[in-house]
């Protein structure tokens, strides 16, 4: 059975470090593992399912901001959304999910 992968990243996704455990990891684990590294992010993937992202604020404190996400591979583009660029004017996501059901709550990473 496949562990679950820890990567630290910084906003832009570069991945500074990685490690595989093997149970999911708790907030403090995934906090402590960014702290090791100095990043803000850590994204927790177990194979190819969803991915969780957890984050740090400007004051330190840690906090899940995305839970259970599906990998970005299950999102399409639909014709008449608008891009991230132009998101701050619209307010359209650019994305929506490619199954029936709707993806949960996420933090926006435009």
């Amino acid at each position: 059975m496949t562990g679950y992968v820890m990567a630290a990243t910084d906003a832009g996704g570069e991945r500074f470090g990685e490690r595989v455990v093997p149970t999911a990891p708790t907030l403090g684990e995934a906090a402590a593992f960014g702290d090791s590294y100095r990043m803000n992010y850590v994204s927790v993937r177990r194979g190819h399912d969803d991915i969780t992202l957890y984050g740090r604020d400007a004051t330190g404190t840690w906090s899940v901001l995305v839970a259970d996400a599906p990998p970005s591979s299950s999102y399409k583009r639909v014709a008449g959304t608008t891009s991230c660029a132009d998101r701050s004017r619209s307010g359209t996501p650019a994305l929506r999910s490619a199954s029936s059901t709707p993806p949960p709550l996420t933090a926006t990473t435009c």
